[in-house]
């Protein structure tokens, strides 16, 4: 029994977030993509004093009210299984942000930097008001999707495009199980289930025609 004990200890399982559909114009023009991008995250049932936690690591990365409004939040909303799950704290770190964390990850129990993917726009303006944008999941957004999907899950189409076909986009999540040190972080991988990416959509607009008319 103990050693079936120490065995769930170092152990746990992940919910991986498939890759975003992409975005293209009716030729096969970017108009949505992702990029690689650090996400801090929290394993709660390791971090301790949640509060407390927050202000030692606003010390070395800036932590917005939103952030921990948003965390909180999604915490409450997953319950007591959400304890046992690295949650998104901050996204998108800078390398000195990232660097900073990185020299005193040994004084965080729980806190891990996690690669994720994050949307970007080639044609910004030109196409923001077709394509929209993606943002941080909040907790009335819970509220309106099949929890199961978004377990995990740092952002959700807000507006355009983008939150119109959200079914589509976002696709199904994977799982992995991996081994984890005392302080909670990630060591290796042990098994990993694959997930499904979101569908690519072609729109009917041309990206050169959209761009003479912005220019216009």
């Amino acid at each position: 029994i103990y050693a079936l004990r120490a065995d769930e200890n170092r152990t746990r399982i992940e919910i991986v977030q498939p890759p975003r559909g992409l975005i293209f114009d009716r030729h096969g023009a970017l108009l949505a993509e992702n990029r690689a991008t650090y996400t801090l995250t929290v394993l709660p049932n390791k971090a301790g004093d949640l509060d407390a936690l927050f202000a030692r690591l606003s010390r070395i990365i800036h932590l917005r009210d939103t952030d921990i409004s948003r965390f909180k939040a999604r915490l409450k909303s997953e319950g007591k299984p959400g304890l046992y799950r690295p949650q998104p704290l901050r996204l998108q770190l800078t390398d000195d942000e990232y660097s900073r964390f990185a020299l005193n990850s040994n004084a965080y129990s729980g806190v891990d930097i996690q690669v994720d993917l994050a949307r970007h726009y080639p044609m910004r303006e030109v196409t923001a008001h077709i394509i929209g944008y993606v943002g941080a999941v909040s907790e009335k957004d819970l509220e309106t999707v099949d929890k199961k999907l978004y377990r995990g899950a740092s952002r959700i189409g807000k507006t355009g495009i983008e939150k119109s076909y959200e079914d589509l986009l976002h696709g199904i999540p994977g799982s992995r199980v991996i081994e984890a040190d005392a302080l909670g972080r990630s060591v290796r991988e042990l098994e990993q289930r694959d997930g499904t990416a979101g569908r690519n959509l072609y729109l009917s607009i041309d990206a050169k025609l959209q761009t003479a008319a912005y220019e216009a």
